[in-house]
């Protein structure tokens, strides 16, 4: 989404204390003169940051602190295990973390991945149930509705079953009716 890194993110692999760090900017903020409109979340207000963070065994990142004092970021750990300054985290585990605040990250002796999700409150109402968020629960219940009606587009098999047998191979159908099949 974009060429940029946030301010304080390195871009590839780079030399870190104690070992090796990679981070991978999906959305936020990023330096210099260009402006970030184009990209997921790029109104600097929004305070957005989603970045799959990688570090090395014993590897050390700080992790900068956010532009608003009202920015909610979770870190989210989904291997290997890590320490947010003091704190350890293994493995699919998920912690709020201070953004008024650099936070020092330490990959554990399997080094970690984790993943940033950072932004500001938008302000608005927010109603929530499974996967559906939507302002209401009124939406709420007209999106369960027209997901038990439609499965959000329609299912256009005679089963509802999303398995096609222990033998099947893979395969793709396209828009144009096109079967292709995997040899092998």
């Amino acid at each position: 989404m974009g060429r940029g890194h946030p301010a304080g993110a390195p871009r590839g692999r780079r030399r870190a204390r104690h070992g090796r760090h990679r981070v991978r900017r999906s959305a936020g903020r990023r330096p210099g003169p260009r402006p970030a409109a184009r990209l997921l979340g790029g109104a600097p207000e929004s305070d957005l940051a989603i970045w799959h963070i990688e570090l090395a065994p014993g590897a050390t990142w700080t992790l900068p602190a956010a532009a608003g004092p009202d920015t909610i970021r979770t870190l989210y750990a989904f291997a290997g295990d890590l320490r947010a300054d003091a704190h350890p985290l293994g493995t699919d585990t998920g912690a709020v973390v201070r953004c008024d605040r650099d936070v020092t990250l330490t990959g554990g002796a399997e080094g970690a991945q984790v993943l940033l999700l950072q932004g500001r409150p938008i302000g608005e109402p927010v109603a929530r149930y499974g996967p559906f968020v939507m302002t209401t629960e009124d939406e709420i219940r007209q999106a369960f509705a027209d997901y038990q009606r439609t499965g959000f587009g329609g299912w256009p098999w005679d089963d509802d079953a999303p398995d096609h047998g222990r033998d099947r191979g893979r395969f793709a159908l396209h828009a144009d009716g096109r079967l292709e099949e995997r040899a092998g």
